[in-house]
């Protein structure tokens, strides 16, 4: 399929109701779902975003991840996507996961286009309620870690990428 019409075709599926909830349940831990059962935190939890960048490379699609630094917190070291938490000063949770993405991979905002969000996801350990915010840009990536926040960047075919 080409790009044009992955997104196109992605653009439609994420205008319909999404399975989130049960998606997120089938790749966790069942320690995760009996945590969500008893938890509490979700409803005072702080929001974030990232985003998950679509771009077309080597004729396939691609996304990218960051690793992050090494640091004390929960989440050193992790890979993911790139994002983070939304500040007052953010209009909307999408403007929060392009800002992000812009200081973390020095992408540039005004080349990428919104498609739509995912289900939130709760991130227990630093209790983040994150949107998925799904974007993709015609450009030419060249990505610019910000060596602070991002040990590295990883970026992915996502034609290799499966489930077992």
């Amino acid at each position: 399929m080409q790009f044009p019409q992955f997104i196109q075709t992605l653009t439609e599926r994420l205008k319909g109701e999404l399975p989130g909830y049960e998606s997120h349940l089938k790749m966790s831990s069942r320690s995760r779902e009996l945590y969500m059962e008893h938890c509490k935190g979700m409803h005072s939890a702080r929001q974030g975003a990232v985003l998950i960048l679509l771009y077309q490379k080597n004729g396939s699609v691609y996304t990218v991840f960051i690793e992050r630094q090494q640091y004390d917190g929960v989440h050193s070291g992790q890979i993911s996507f790139p994002g983070g938490k939304r500040e007052d000063s953010d209009e909307s949770i999408i403007f929060t996961a392009i800002r992000e993405a812009e200081e973390e991979i020095g992408i540039l905002r005004n080349q990428i286009h919104i498609i739509g969000t995912l289900t939130n996801i709760y991130i227990p350990p630093s209790n983040f309620l994150v949107t998925p915010v799904v974007g993709y840009t015609d450009a030419r990536m060249k990505f610019t870690p910000q060596m602070t926040e991002v040990a590295g960047i990883i970026e992915t075919d996502l034609l290799k990428l499966s489930i077992c």
